[in-house]
């Protein structure tokens, strides 16, 4: 069976560092969708605002691409 590929099914990447000085919601085992990657950075889109999270910060967990 071939796998198909939907708007849907986007990499996301929980945070492994504490982050709340950027974010309130930003916390250690918090995972959220993945906008964009970048070499140093993982780009977030939370509240209306895009976060660029240094990739030391994060682990993807899925990469359904």
């Amino acid at each position: 069976m071939n796998k198909q590929i939907s708007f849907f099914d986007k990499p996301r990447v929980v945070f492994i560092k504490d982050r709340t000085e950027i974010n309130k919601d930003f916390k250690i085992g918090i995972d959220f969708q993945l906008f964009m990657e970048t070499p140093e950075h993982y780009h977030i889109f939370h509240d209306e605002v895009f976060y660029g999270v240094y990739k030391e910060s994060c682990r993807k967990v899925s990469d359904n691409l």
